[in-house]
């Protein structure tokens, strides 16, 4: 007898924790960006006034 439990097998983002970490990630990522670009802007305005 061959038992088949399909509740185990992970599938790239079926897991809602998975898909929850991977939004995370992506928001930090995007805040640093923005944070980057806004420190990039006050630099160059400071420097051509």
């Amino acid at each position: 007898m061959v038992e088949c439990n399909l509740a185990k097998v992970e599938v790239a983002g079926s897991n809602p924790v998975s898909r929850s970490k991977e939004f995370k990630g992506l928001a930090i990522m995007v805040k640093s960006f923005f944070l980057a670009f806004e420190a990039f802007v006050s630099v160059f305005v400071s420097v051509w006034r």
